[in-house]
């Protein structure tokens, strides 16, 4: 599952350069580049959308106006700013209206690929979950960091081999798939993916889709 992304710039440029930039990182697709306020403001209430990069000072209408529309309207779709504006007020009213990240201008692109893997990571704690959260993904959702705590483990679930499993993924510098952390952990894959889906249920995993040009994406797995 990709994450949709419109991007809301006045400057053509810097619009063009945000939309290669995002749609190069993996899990992430631009579907709409939109050069105004009132032009996003209209996408929004007609799409459904995951991520908006915002810009504040446009023409017609501007960040500050889609924050509130977005606001008003319960429109599900997170905000990350990327503008020149540091005025306390501006700045403050944005954290208020519950953007994801704010980014001024001029950054260095570390900064915004920071500012994706962490939303990507939210996001696909927050796809994850069921009905209900437990704290520890109340936390994660809220920035928090989480500590280790004991849990009681559901049944089917064993100790040992929940900590062999924890401990093949926190040593691998990379993500790892379900079959890579069985034959790590010395485990059968149909085990493997079973603890895998528990610990990201918990979030204490995150879920990395590693897409190929042909066949279905590769789940791979890397502990927090």
């Amino acid at each position: 599952m990709k994450i949709s992304v419109v991007i809301v710039e006045d400057d053509p440029m810097v619009a063009d350069i945000h939309s290669k930039y995002v749609s190069s990182l993996a899990g992430f697709t631009v579907i709409t580049v939109l050069e105004n306020g009132q032009d996003a403001i209209d996408y929004l209430l007609e799409h459904d959308v995951d991520l908006v990069i915002l810009d504040i000072f446009m023409p017609i209408k501007n960040g500050i106006d889609v924050l509130n529309t977005i606001k008003t309207e319960q429109l599900p779709v997170d905000v990350i700013t990327i503008t020149a504006a540091k005025e306390h007020d501006t700045v403050n009213t944005c954290l208020r209206s519950g953007v994801f990240d704010y980014i001024l201008k001029p950054f260095a692109f570390s900064r915004l690929e920071q500012a994706l893997q962490n939303y990507q990571q939210k996001f696909i704690a927050r796809k994850n979950i069921g009905e209900k959260y437990q704290q520890q993904q109340i936390d994660l959702m809220l920035n928090f960091a989480a500590e280790e705590t004991t849990l009681e483990l559901p049944k089917g679930i064993q100790e040992f081999t929940l900590k062999k499993i924890c401990t093949t993924l926190k040593s691998s510098p990379v993500p790892l798939s379900a079959a890579e952390a069985a034959s790590e952990s010395g485990i059968s894959r149909v085990t493997a993916r079973r603890y895998l889906e528990y610990l990201l249920e918990i979030s204490r995993v995150t879920l990395e889709p590693q897409y190929a040009p042909v066949g279905r994406p590769v789940n791979r797995y890397r502990y927090r």
